[in-house]
């Protein structure tokens, strides 16, 4: 059975190639000898110029040097993920503090100051609602990370 090898470009694993047609995509200039390239058997990616050095002189890519541990943290990977994980937490925080410390829910009267029923169940959903976001985005990013250590495994 021969092996097959999977090509990191533009932001995506394409694979299946033979050894032949890698050498045939690098031939025609489609890719380079830089480009991170794994075998099917292995998470761990290398350069293809790497892979070819090692398949001249019978040797497993994977005892190459990797250059990308797995796939997800290969070239491309936007980390997307955790960008709207840190952003969810940041605006529930600021939520948060904004309603706890800023929302007044008093109204002006002619007797005085008195509070508004419809102002303090704004407060206390616009608190409710910011803790919430502030425990989704903790939670994209603790499932992301956990997603990366089984990845990586």
């Amino acid at each position: 059975m021969t092996k097959q090898y999977f090509i990191w470009m533009e932001g995506s694993e394409n694979g299946g190639f033979s050894y032949e047609q890698l050498l045939e995509k690098l031939s025609q200039g489609q890719i380079n000898k830089d480009s991170p390239c794994r075998e099917s058997e292995s998470k761990i990616y290398t350069t293809l110029g790497q892979i070819v050095r090692h398949q001249e002189s019978n040797q497993s890519p994977a005892s190459a040097y990797p250059v990308y541990p797995t796939s997800r943290s290969a070239p491309g990977s936007s980390g997307f993920i955790q960008w709207a994980g840190r952003l969810s937490v940041f605006a529930g925080v600021v939520g948060a503090v904004y309603f706890l410390c800023l929302f007044d829910t008093s109204v002006s009267t002619t007797v005085g100051a008195v509070n508004n029923f419809g102002l303090v169940a704004d407060k206390l959903g616009g608190i409710i609602a910011s803790v919430g976001l502030s425990i989704f985005g903790m939670l994209v990013l603790i499932l992301d990370r956990l997603s990366e250590v089984t990845t990586n495994k």
